[in-house]
């Protein structure tokens, strides 16, 4: 056909790094080209580890997050989640729970939002 540099080129290579990836691959030739990747199965404490937390994390991670904001007065969803690589809904429901118990509060609005601590923002205020 004459659109291929080499044909097979790139075979040799997924071949290589499937293999040292441990993936099974195959290759299926007739009227068109395929090739199918077949996936590990994982076992339960693999397949996601940020749903896999204690209470002692999420306590963690508050505590954590009121230490933050004592030393820098402001932190965002975004802080959260590059310290404890957790999803942003994880950030989020540990922010939720901090301004439920009066700890925190919340400011801004739409993608710009950070959070206060409670006592900082009344010393704002005077």
């Amino acid at each position: 056909m004459e659109l291929v540099e080499k044909a097979g080129s790139g075979i040799k290579r997924i071949r290589r790094l499937a293999k040292k990836d441990n993936i099974r691959v195959e290759f299926k030739t007739g009227m068109f080209f395929e090739v199918v990747f077949y996936r590990k199965i994982r076992s339960k404490p693999e397949v996601n580890p940020k749903q896999i937390r204690s209470k002692s994390d999420k306590q963690a991670r508050e505590k954590w997050i009121l230490d933050y904001q004592i030393e820098n007065e402001v932190i965002k969803t975004l802080d959260i989640m590059n310290q404890f690589s957790v999803a942003k809904d994880t950030a989020a429901r540990d922010l939720r729970s901090l301004i439920k118990q009066n700890k925190i509060i919340r400011k801004g609005g739409g993608n710009n939002v950070w959070y206060v601590l409670k006592n900082e923002e009344s010393k704002n205020e005077n």
